[in-house]
């Protein structure tokens, strides 16, 4: 059998001053330079590295077929943590500061908490209806659940709000500030945001 692997490579950009070109134009210019820092191969990766209280995390699938979530420092690319799933899709991760919350299957999310060298459930979030791909921040967590827009308080066991029936959510929830935007259409088929 044989294995395949997708290495990440973690570049550093740095500057360094492009030659003077003579003509009186001030300071020279600067120019970025990459180079390899560190690799790390030991996951075939299905997305790209979150950057995340202060650290690399990766996702993908080990030679076994199984899914992992790993923790890399960001210097040297050691694996500080790693948690294996039976997820049959990718974990599709999204972090904020030391939580991470990965798709473990169809209508379920986990939310983890990195503790130094490990992750804990924190908690669960399950539906019978599809769940979107979720907009996290702190503390909040919103998510299309179903037709529905939901927003859920981590600290609170129940949804804070969800929208009412009369708009259909489609897609996934975006934030930008204190705002948080959804595409939802009416009953008349037109589309709000």
């Amino acid at each position: 059998m044989r294995r395949s692997f997708t290495p990440l490579l973690f570049l550093l950009l740095g500057t360094a001053a492009a030659p003077a070109s003579g003509r009186g134009e001030g300071p020279a210019a600067l120019r970025e330079v990459a180079r390899v820092a560190w690799s790390f191969s030991g996951l075939t990766l299905e997305g790209p590295p979150l950057v995340a209280g202060g650290h690399v995390l990766v996702h993908g699938r080990e030679a076994s077929g199984r899914r992992a979530l790993a923790v890399l420092e960001p210097e040297s690319g050691r694996v500080l943590a790693r948690t294996l799933f039976s997820a049959a899709a990718p974990l599709d991760p999204v972090a904020s500061g030391e939580r991470v919350l990965v798709r473990a299957g169809p209508g379920r999310l986990e939310l983890l908490r990195w503790r130094s060298v490990r992750f804990v459930v924190e908690r669960s979030f399950q539906s019978e209806h599809t769940l979107s791909h979720p907009a996290f921040d702190g503390d909040e967590l919103y998510l299309r659940e179903g037709d529905a827009l939901v927003r859920h308080d981590l600290a609170r066991r129940e949804a804070r709000w969800r929208t009412s029936g009369e708009l259909v959510v489609r897609g996934a929830p975006a934030l930008c500030g204190t705002d948080v935007f959804a595409l939802a259409y009416d009953a008349r088929g037109e589309a709000r945001l």
